[in-house]
């Protein structure tokens, strides 16, 4: 018998060291994007709130989140795929 993979294991990263790298390059990316950008990132995809409640906490439109996560994500994904390539 074979064990299946732990769902919550990342199996992309060969050891702990390579997860805290990951991290921290999440970190700097994220410190990149303009304050209202990563605040609406943050709420919604690290601590997974609504848009409605991230909506609430930041005092704008449920709209207005889904736009500012839309611009936050793209910007990462640009910046992170930029840097895997001169990695």
């Amino acid at each position: 018998e074979v064990p299946a993979a732990d769902p919550g294991r990342d199996e992309t990263t060969a050891s702990g060291d390579d997860r805290v790298i990951s991290r921290q390059v999440l970190v700097h990316a994220l410190a990149t994007l303009p304050a209202r950008q990563r605040e609406a990132v943050v709420l919604c995809h690290v601590f997974d709130h609504s848009t409605a409640d991230a909506a609430e906490m930041l005092k704008c439109s449920p709209a207005a989140i889904r736009s500012l996560c839309d611009r936050g994500l793209r910007a990462l994904r640009a910046q992170l795929t930029e840097e895997d390539s001169h990695a």
